[in-house]
């Protein structure tokens, strides 16, 4: 995109092990990159869920 927000990656995560969670997990992490400009940005937000 030549103007915005160009994403990199958004990934789902186990916060245990980093690894793709198994169905059972509650405990996750999701992971977010993304460029405005020449500025990368990198984020992440834990979240449960309900189980």
């Amino acid at each position: 995109a030549r103007h915005g927000w160009t994403v990199d990656y958004v990934a789902i995560r186990s916060q245990a092990t980093l690894l793709a969670p198994q169905p059972a997990e509650t405990a996750l992490v999701i992971l977010a990159a993304a460029r405005l400009g020449g500025t990368r940005l990198i984020d992440n937000i834990e979240v449960g869920l309900a189980g």
